[in-house]
C-alpha cells in the first residue's frame, strides 16, 4: 500500500468518523489487572490494555477523551493526547 493510499484512508476515516476508540492513558484509583472492563454508568466503554502500579493504558471512546474525564474506578490523565 503506498503512502497517499495510507493517507486517503486515514482521511475517509477521520471523515466519516469511523476512529471510535483511542489509547488514553488513565490514573486508576485501586489496581486492576490487564483486560479490565471500563465503564461510565454502568456502561462499557473499553478494556485496559497495559498496566503499571495505578496508571494503565485502555482504548476509549474518543468522545470520552478529554482530560480529567472519570470512570468507575479511573480518570483520563492531564497529560493524555
Amino acid at each position: 500500500m503506498s503512502v497517499s493510499s495510507v493517507v486517503r484512508v486515514v482521511a475517509r476515516l477521520n471523515t466519516y468518523q469511523k476512529i471510535r476508540r483511542k489509547l488514553a492513558k488513565l490514573d486508576l484509583e485501586w489496581p486492576m489487572e490487564v483486560g479490565t472492563e471500563i465503564a461510565k454508568e454502568g456502561e462499557v466503554i473499553g478494556r485496559l490494555t497495559t498496566v503499571s502500579g495505578l496508571q494503565a493504558l485502555a482504548y476509549v471512546d474518543t468522545d470520552l477523551l478529554e482530560p480529567g474525564t472519570t470512570f468507575d474506578g479511573a480518570k483520563v490523565c492531564d497529560d493524555s493526547s
